[in-house]
């Protein structure tokens, strides 16, 4: 009976998804696209100063023993709590409190409530429930860690994001496999009883590409702020919608190949390599009330952030340098209005941030940091 079930729901996926890609052909949303000349902000180099910071709030996570250690491969920041997923080193999730302080460790195994290969995580602010993906199920905690229960998916997701209406999730085709109906979608939706709403098709650039970044990220309760890697626009969700919002222009400095069925992941890293300036949109979409940070990659020179005041419509180059200390990531995540990045000492990455807009004192600070000591995160309000 279990099975009947599941294959009735891969079956009414399906269908929805094909209902979806017919209504999204109809979409009103396109009109209201706007184009944002990223060229021009890397010709002017428009770099964020500290006269664009509003604020800077520093969290030094408690690195008191061997257990409390951890590498940030993604973070999330609940109501009480601040919850890091290392699926390096320890393949599980720390929990720390906004002091710093930490909490614990989500155990690692193969039992009920037991982590072994988590992938995303999310906190659900109404139900006040951590939610964890492993593989194709849904594992949900109290606030604190405590395991509460486990919920199959028809698919396998490789994020998830929470906000009024239900959940978002990223899917990516290879943790589907080809003769699933999930292989064909981008995002799947579900309420918050983790039951299938809708689908949405995915475009063929994306079936062989896969980034370790988080592509869905929330806005406020009501809409989250989704990127897609190789896709140049910037989208968002709402009432059951994926709206598109902006189209990222960038002709001088875009990496052109033929993204088409045959499009090979192999040879578009060889290709790129070729040429300095040749950058592709990598996905990344954060929000705040004011700004959208977004991001374009590059195999050969250091990459570049933006960050867009949607009100004025300015738009600032964030510049990684390999040679650039303090090393402080470009932004994680959004916590209220606040990006969110890491100063991880051992790090070694092209993605740190010029320190530009820090104050001799901030600066000093993350100099005398020592390899020993577990990764601070970094708040910054802008104007």
């Amino acid at each position: 009976m279990k099975y009947i079930n599941y294959m009735i729901c891969i079956l009414v996926s399906f269908m929805l998804l094909i209902s979806c890609t017919n209504e999204n052909k109809k979409s009103p949303y396109t009109e209201k696209i706007k184009e944002l000349n990223v060229g021009l902000a890397i010709d002017n180099y428009d770099i964020i100063r500290v006269d664009l910071i509003d604020s800077i709030k520093i969290i030094e996570l408690e690195s008191s023993s061997d257990d409390s250690y951890v590498n940030i491969n993604s973070l999330v920041l609940g109501d009480d709590y601040i919850y890091i997923l290392d699926f390096g080193t320890s393949k599980t999730i720390a929990i720390f409190n906004y002091e710093g302080t930490y909490i614990k460790k989500i155990k690692h195994g193969q039992g009920p409530g037991e982590l072994y290969n988590p992938i995303s995580l999310t906190f659900d602010s109404e139900k006040q429930q951590l939610l964890v993906i492993q593989n194709s199920s849904i594992l949900s905690y109290t606030p604190n860690g405590n395991y509460i229960n486990t919920y199959d998916l028809p698919f396998h997701p490789m994020q998830i994001e929470s906000f009024k209406d239900g959940y978002l999730y990223y899917l990516f085709p290879l943790f589907n496999g080809s003769n699933s109906p999930a292989y064909q979608c981008e995002l799947a939706f579900t309420d918050k009883d983790f039951n299938f709403q809708k689908a949405f098709i995915k475009s063929n650039i994306t079936k062989q590409v896969f980034c370790p970044a988080k592509y869905i990220n929330r806005k406020d309760n009501n809409t989250l702020a989704i990127g897609i890697p190789l896709v140049d626009t910037l989208f968002s969700f709402s009432n059951g919608d994926v709206i598109p919002e902006a189209i990222l222009s960038y002709s001088k400095y875009k990496f052109n190949c033929n993204l088409d069925e045959d499009f090979n992941w192999d040879n578009f890293k060889n290709d790129i390599k070729c040429e300095p300036y040749n950058v592709f949109s990598d996905g990344i979409n954060l929000e705040s009330s004011k700004y959208t940070y977004f991001s374009l990659s590059s195999y050969n020179k250091a990459n570049n952030g933006f960050l867009w005041n949607r009100q004025t419509d300015s738009i600032y180059c964030y510049q990684y340098d390999n040679d650039e200390i303090p090393s402080i990531t470009a932004p994680f995540t959004i916590y209220k209005d606040f990006f969110v990045c890491i100063s991880q000492p051992y790090f070694e990455s092209k993605e740190i941030i010029k320190s530009h807009f820090l104050s001799k004192e901030q600066i000093e600070y993350f100099n005398n940091r020592n390899e020993e000591e577990n990764p601070a995160l970094v708040f910054i309000k802008f104007k």
